[in-house]
Parts: C-alpha cells; sequence; structure tokens
C-alpha cells in the first residue's frame, strides 16, 4: 500500500513539473528582430531604444568583489579556533 502511494506521488510530482515547463515555454516567446517592431513592419533601420546603461552594474560588481576579497583577506588573517569538521552540524 505504502508502496502504492509513494508511486502516486512521484507520477503528481512528475506532472507538475512538466506543466510548470511546458507553461514557461509558452511564456517565453523569443523577442522581435532588432530591426523589426512587435508587428512585423521595418524599423528603417533606426534602433528601437537607446544603450542599455551598464555603468552601474559594473560599479556594483566591483564594489560585491571588492567586499568579497576584503573578507577573504580578512578571514584569512585570522587563527582556526577548531579545525575539526563535525558531522552533527
Amino acid at each position: 500500500m505504502k508502496r502504492k502511494i509513494s508511486g502516486i506521488i512521484s507520477a503528481i510530482r512528475v506532472m507538475a513539473l512538466l506543466i510548470a515547463y511546458l507553461g514557461a515555454l509558452q511564456i517565453a516567446f523569443a523577442q522581435p528582430q532588432p530591426s523589426e517592431n512587435g508587428d512585423g513592419s521595418d524599423t528603417d533601420g533606426e534602433p528601437l531604444r537607446g544603450a542599455a546603461p551598464i555603468g552601474s552594474g559594473i560599479t556594483v560588481l566591483l564594489l560585491m568583489g571588492a567586499g568579497y576579497a576584503a573578507r577573504k583577506i580578512y578571514n584569512a588573517g585570522k587563527k582556526p579556533e577548531n579545525t575539526e569538521k563535525s558531522i552533527e552540524g
């Protein structure tokens, strides 16, 4: 009886994942080409939008990298208190 219920539960999980996957495929339609509007008409070579602002993103990435490096350097200077790994957590 337990085996039958676990089989039904795993079948429900597979169906739920399949429905989620197919739903994601329905939502993820491709964007139009850069030289086309959404209805397929031509834009006469003009870009639809301006350039993407990447300056602030690069700044955030650099600050996060600097913080990570600073933490690694700080932790490298500390003497480890307990080097034994605990299985219990």
